[in-house]
């Protein structure tokens, strides 16, 4: 049986009082971007960078860098992969605005190898079936790109989501964020669904934000668990919070910043 959590619930939260320095919140490396989706990962660096992640990375097609770099200055843009030389400390989010073609061999090798955190989205959440994870991996996919996973139908998942759900973490060892209408987390044991979250999440962008968050959250917290529920949480109350219809990507990150600061 799944356990229902809203925002109010849960206990995880960071500490941004005591002394510290960037290192302290976290590392976050973006892959994605393919041709005519640069936008995603545009969106998935700003999520990571207003929930507070103190380093953020990215590896994406050359064209993107120059407006990466024009609207965030601060994030490390890397031309190969192999300038990371320290993983264990650095949480990966792969796959916004990706198809399968995206992820070529230098790139699976790589996520093979011990991180964090690794957050699978769009394009990468096949991946799963392909890549020997380190750990467990987090996926994010809604309804269609779990029927690709499980060969259902979407409306088939639909009519059952929290069943999907449990055979997508069971099958793939990973933790699935299963994405919709009460985005459901499923991972062993544990399994849960958020009350937080409207119709206004149904519109291109809003998942690519959620990845990064997933990703910020999950660099900065010890608890993995929570900060999947942290992130999933304030981004459906960010959602309800804003009204039915028409936000924008941009709109809905600087909810996210302001709900985060706070609690």
């Amino acid at each position: 049986m799944f356990k229902d959590f809203f925002l109010e619930d849960i206990q995880l939260r960071q500490n941004f009082e005591t002394p510290s320095n960037k290192y302290d919140y976290g590392k976050v490396l973006i892959i994605g971007g393919n041709d005519l989706y640069g936008g995603a990962v545009l969106l998935a660096i700003e999520a990571a960078l207003k929930s507070g992640s103190g380093i953020v990375y990215v590896h994406t097609k050359n064209k993107y860098i120059p407006e990466i770099l024009t609207k965030y200055p601060s994030v490390i843009c890397l031309s190969e992969l192999s300038q990371i030389n320290k993983y264990d400390d650095l949480t990966v989010v792969a796959g916004p605005g990706t198809d399968e073609s995206f992820a070529d061999d230098k790139i699976i090798n790589f996520l093979s190898l011990d991180f964090k955190n690794v957050i699978l989205d769009a394009g990468f959440i096949g991946l799963v079936k392909k890549v020997n994870f380190s750990k467990p991996p987090i996926i994010t996919p809604h309804s269609g790109e779990a029927s690709k996973l499980i060969d259902i139908t979407a409306q088939e998942i639909n009519t059952n989501r929290q069943k999907t759900a449990q055979i997508i973490s069971e099958r793939f060892n990973c933790i699935t964020v299963l994405k919709g209408p009460n985005t459901l987390i499923s991972y062993g044991t544990t399994y849960l669904r958020s009350k937080n979250g409207n119709n206004i999440l149904a519109t291109a962008g809003t998942g690519d934000i959620l990845a990064g968050l997933i990703g910020s959250l999950c660099a900065q917290g010890s608890n993995q668990l929570e900060s999947i529920k942290l992130a999933v949480a304030v981004h459906g109350k960010c959602a309800e919070e804003f009204g039915k219809r028409g936000i924008l990507g941009t709109e809905l990150i600087d909810l996210i910043r302001i709900k985060l600061s706070q609690l």
